[in-house]
């Protein structure tokens, strides 16, 4: 009995002392790992992002503007990059609105003039893969203390901001304060981003649609994504009028081909009559378009060619549709001019 009991002892201490090795190796091996830097740590440019999951992204994750512009000014802090998976973490409760217009990638940094000064700016260049989701995310952005900056074709400024599209580009910058000093740091670095970014030139044809009567060329936008609430109503283009003291709004989207258009302007009609709408009577002038009366305002649906259009919140049913006539016809001339 008292062998076996020696036997059991031996193996117990043997068994301890194997565990007491392979602690220690695990110690061992933690150690020499905290003195061990991340590749990617020691880029030091690289974003390093909350979500686990924005470093799966196959999208580029190095700066590639604000590091080639040649800048006279002290950064005070390093370039940042955000792709579509991590986008939210740096303009949360915005992102989904870029995200639905072709949001590729944003890069972002702090700067401060040469000068010694407390004043500073910050930098934000949003890749929108192309100029017309670029004017997308700008015109629905548009503050009513705009002016205009004379930046191109769609620019303006606010009392400490800069704003506009160059190319596929959106960018935005923001003073700390409304100086003067600033604003001459805003104009000096947009006017530097503008020489030293080429881009192709491509004008948005949309815009010339709307017809000129009583349109307020500043109100023109694009809503990318669930126009109007309605699910698949995409890149719908919206102006605003003012006519004979009604204010308006008309729209319009191209498709691909005529018959997406005429099923697109049939279902939104639907649409609107599911959700309280009223069938009004058709209109000699406009015998194929689609009146309904919703919320005590008119709206007009109509398709032309490759374009389902209309005019909506209008108060007057036949200001609403005087407009669509005339859009109707412009969108004619259009397809002829082609």
């Amino acid at each position: 009995m008292r062998q076996n009991e020696n036997k059991t002892g031996k193996l117990e201490n043997f068994l301890s002392f194997f565990i007491l090795v392979v602690l220690a190796g695990i110690g061992t091996t933690i150690f020499i790992k905290q003195f061990q830097y991340s590749p990617a740590i020691l880029e030091g440019h690289q974003t390093i992002s909350s979500t686990p999951e924005s470093f799966a992204s196959t999208e580029i994750q190095h700066p590639e503007i604000l590091t080639t512009l040649p800048l006279k000014l002290t950064a005070l802090s390093p370039p940042e990059v955000f792709g579509t998976l991590n986008l939210s973490d740096r303009i949360n409760g915005k992102a989904g609105l870029y995200l639905s217009a072709g949001f590729k990638r944003l890069e972002s940094q702090r700067f401060r003039s040469a000068k010694d000064s407390d004043a500073w700016i910050e930098v934000f260049i949003y890749d929108m893969g192309n100029s017309e989701n670029a004017f997308s995310v700008f015109s629905s952005q548009q503050r009513d203390d705009a002016k205009p900056a004379g930046l191109g074709q769609f620019s303006y400024r606010t009392q400490n901001a800069l704003y506009w599209v160059h190319g596929p580009y959106y960018i935005e910058i923001i003073a700390s304060t409304p100086t003067e000093e600033n604003t001459g740091v805003m104009q000096r670095f947009a006017e530097t981003f503008i020489r030293n970014i080429k881009v192709e030139t491509k004008s948005i044809d949309e815009r010339n649609l709307f017809p000129l009567h009583g349109l307020d060329q500043n109100s023109i936008i694009l809503i990318a994504d669930d126009a109007f609430g309605y699910a698949g109503f995409d890149r719908v283009y919206i102006a605003k009028y003012l006519t004979g003291g009604v204010e308006l709004s008309a729209f319009l989207s191209r498709r691909k081909t005529q018959q997406q258009a005429e099923r697109l302007a049939s279902t939104y009609h639907q649409f609107l009559l599911s959700f309280g709408g009223e069938k009004q009577a058709s209109s000699p002038v406009l015998a194929d378009a689609k009146i309904v009366m919703i919320l005590d305002t008119y709206e007009v649906i109509f398709s032309q060619g490759v374009y389902v259009a209309g005019v909506r919140e209008a108060s007057d049913m036949a200001q609403a549709i005087n407009l669509a006539v005339m859009l109707k016809k412009r969108l004619s001339e259009n397809v002829r001019e082609q």
